[in-house]
Parts: structure tokens; sequence; C-alpha cells
């Protein structure tokens, strides 16, 4: 598989995490995993010829990695959950400070 450029898997009913042995292929230059049911966060990819990533329309969540966030943010839409460049901002923790226990009544 570590000759592998091109992964068209595309609209199936693929579920679970993106599969890690699609992330460590070196040559891969286009994946394609839109319209499936991947759940979980985006994986890190470390292949340095990577230039298309599609994640539409999946239940993908978290943030999107920077490895990844110069691509079209149509490539990351339909994933309720997912957030960061070039999608909106993934919102903030709070860091307030506890406030005082509740009182008995």
């Amino acid at each position: 598989m570590n000759s592998l450029r091109k992964v068209f898997l595309a609209n199936n009913v693929f579920n679970g995490p993106i599969p890690s042995s699609l992330t460590t292929l070196p040559r891969l230059i286009i994946l394609k995993l839109e319209g499936n049911e991947f759940s979980g966060r985006v994986p890190e990819f470390i292949g340095e010829a990577l230039k298309m990533v599609n994640l539409a329309n999946n239940q993908l969540e978290g943030p999107i990695l920077r490895t990844l966030s110069k691509m079209a943010a149509n490539f990351f839409s339909g994933n309720k959950n997912l957030c960061g460049p070039p999608l909106k901002e993934c919102p903030k923790l709070s860091r307030l400070p506890p406030g005082p226990p509740p009182t008995q009544t």
C-alpha cells in the first residue's frame, strides 16, 4: 500500500474512526472519504505529498489539524462538530474560577 497515490472511498457507509493505515501512506496525494459515517477526530496525516483530503459529510469532531487547515472549507463541511480553519473557530474553554459552593437552605 505504500505506493498508493489516490484513494477514493466516498459515498459508502464506512463508519468508526478514519483508519490509521490511510494516515501513513507516504505517497498519498488525494484522499476522498466524503459521504460516509466516519466519526471521532481528524487524524494527522504524515504524507508530505498530500494535496487534497475530502472529509465532508461525515460525523467528525474536534479541531482540524494545522496541516489540513489550508484546504478548502467544503472538504470539511457537513461535520457538525468539526471546527478550526478553514471552518469556524473552535469554542474557547471557559477559564472562569469556580463559584462559591451552593448554600443549603
